[in-house]
């Protein structure tokens, strides 16, 4: 949005509505969703709608998932 890309941003806010539904954010997603769906965008900075955001700091290993030679390291014993 700050930039401008209209269709982009409405692709991610699609991406964080579905992905996230839960979150804290999703009110505030939604409004500007609409707002651009109407044509109407924000005319003020990005951050008064939706504030910094941090994806999680997943650890693959952690839920499971590793390399595809780890794997093979472990079916063979080592």
């Amino acid at each position: 949005v700050r930039t401008k890309k209209y269709d982009e941003a409405k692709h991610r806010l699609k991406y964080i509505l579905t992905m996230y539904p839960d979150a804290s954010i999703i009110p505030k997603a939604k409004n500007l969703q609409e707002r651009l769906a109407a044509g109407e965008p924000p005319k003020w900075g990005l951050d008064k709608w939706l504030p910094a955001l941090t994806m999680p700091d997943w650890n693959l290993a952690d839920i499971g998932i590793g390399t595809q030679d780890d794997d093979i390291d472990n079916q063979i014993g080592q």
